[in-house]
């Protein structure tokens, strides 16, 4: 897959004049700014899919991406001056999903595991940072008790999940995230 319109980032070094009580005259301070840009990048991978009845009501799906993404233009410089981080934002190596499901007439029952792997999240002040590897269980089930009336209970994130990101490695953590389980109970009528 080739990206032509891609929102990357980069960074550059900006100076300002600040005023303050050490530098009551003004001083022009550095710092590095990080922003979007434009740029284009590349996607080479594959996809397979495969979807099973093990019995009348049983049975399970599954899939699995690989993905070898790269920025292609507009890549940041390195601070140490080799080369650039030219990983695509929001690009995981790998993503799979499984689901068992059983379904009759009445009732319909899922579970399913989603994973991905660890993948590139941006700049923040000219610096790298990634969200670490996670994998989500979820499950859902429903229940028809006529063709007007239907009940539905839903979990998600039921393995309570902890969302990890770094900068440049994971001796570097910034940030740790946990959004707890949800559960929603839907009741859906058809007049």
């Amino acid at each position: 897959m080739d990206l032509r319109n891609y929102i990357g980032y980069s960074s550059k070094p900006l100076s300002e004049l600040s005023f303050g009580n050490s530098t009551p005259y003004g001083a022009f301070l550095n710092y590095s700014a990080s922003y979007p840009v434009n740029a284009q990048g590349r996607v080479d991978g594959l996809e397979l899919a495969y979807q099973q009845a093990l019995t009348e009501h049983f049975g399970v799906a599954a899939n699995y991406t690989y993905a070898d993404g790269k920025q292609t233009s507009a890549v940041p410089p390195s601070p140490s001056g080799g080369p650039g981080d030219d990983r695509l934002v929001g690009t995981s190596k790998t993503t799979y999903n499984i689901n068992g499901y059983y379904e009759d007439a009445h009732f319909s029952a899922r579970v399913a595991w989603n994973y991905r792997s660890a993948y590139f999240d941006g700049l923040d002040r000219s610096t790298a940072f990634s969200e670490d590897s996670i994998g989500y269980l979820s499950a859902s089930l429903a229940y028809t008790v006529n063709d007007n009336f239907m009940v539905t209970l839903d979990g998600q994130n039921l393995n309570n999940p902890t969302l990890k990101y770094y900068a440049l490695n994971e001796t570097q953590p910034r940030a740790f995230y946990t959004n707890g389980r949800q559960y929603y109970l839907n009741l859906r009528l058809k007049l």
